[in-house]
């Protein structure tokens, strides 16, 4: 059945006539009944039980408004998984649908793929991947080490690693301190713990470095800048929020209350 339905497919893609006119496929599906192929095609997989060696099929696709309810989905044969996408592609023809029957078979310009190959990959992909499972899988208790004159590197098991190799697949980024050479302990860091430098604390220009004013400095200052509490707080060199604030905001209302 799916041989039949794919030498019809290649067949009505052959008669390029109606491919180029507008409404092309609306012709060809009318020589061709795809959606009833691709309906017989459902009703014997849901007619049937798979175990093994099956893929699951959204019957009305996901980019179409399909779920992932139980009776939106079916099993199918690889090869007639790839035959169903090939068949909605007929159908429907979206740039989704297309996509995803492309990427079942990745083809390159000197071979073409096709149903059949499909199936037989996937099967026999499976079933090596079953057969490389713990000690036959070649990786199996191997770790990374790297030759740090050429940056080779290779899996080898513990004590079996080329002499002078290194632990690793590739060397750690160690910086050193700009100031002592000595190693930090960061990737990131460019300075030791004793030779950071210490940050300064930001101090306007020609503002006073001292912390504690009097009332009547801070009042001065409140003059000075028009009574704007922020710019006479930043004139002193002072914290424009908190107790500061508070306290400017209280001189200020004792400068407008009458003697």
């Amino acid at each position: 059945m799916l041989s039949a339905i794919l030498r019809a497919i290649s067949i009505m893609d052959n008669i390029r006539a109606y491919e180029v006119r507008d409404g092309g496929s609306q012709k060809i599906n009318k020589c061709m009944n795809y959606k009833k192929h691709y309906h017989a095609l459902i009703t014997r997989a849901k007619n049937r039980t798979l175990t093994e060696g099956y893929e699951t099929h959204h019957i009305i696709p996901k980019c179409m408004g399909g779920t992932d309810a139980s009776n939106n989905l079916v099993r199918l044969t690889p090869e007639e998984h790839y035959t169903a996408h090939l068949l909605l592609v007929k159908i429907h023809n979206t740039p989704k649908l297309i996509y995803a029957a492309q990427m079942m078979v990745v083809s390159s310009k000197y071979t073409r793929r096709n149903n059949k190959m499909y199936g037989w990959l996937k099967r026999r992909y499976i079933e090596i991947c079953r057969q490389r499972t713990g000690k036959n899988n070649g990786s199996y208790g191997k770790l990374w080490y790297h030759n740090l004159d050429n940056l080779v590197a290779g899996k080898y098991l513990p004590g079996t690693e080329p002499q002078g190799w290194v632990k690793g697949r590739t060397p750690k980024k160690i910086n050193k301190c700009n100031v002592c050479g000595t190693a930090t302990n960061t990737p990131l860091q460019h300075w030791c713990n004793s030779c950071r430098p210490k940050k300064e604390k930001t101090v306007f220009k020609g503002v006073k470095t001292k912390t504690e004013y009097s009332d009547k400095e801070k009042i001065d200052a409140l003059l000075v800048n028009n009574g704007s509490i922020r710019k006479a707080l930043l004139s002193l060199g002072l914290n424009d929020s908190g107790t500061h604030y508070r306290v400017m905001k209280k001189l200020k209302a004792s400068l407008a209350q009458p003697d």
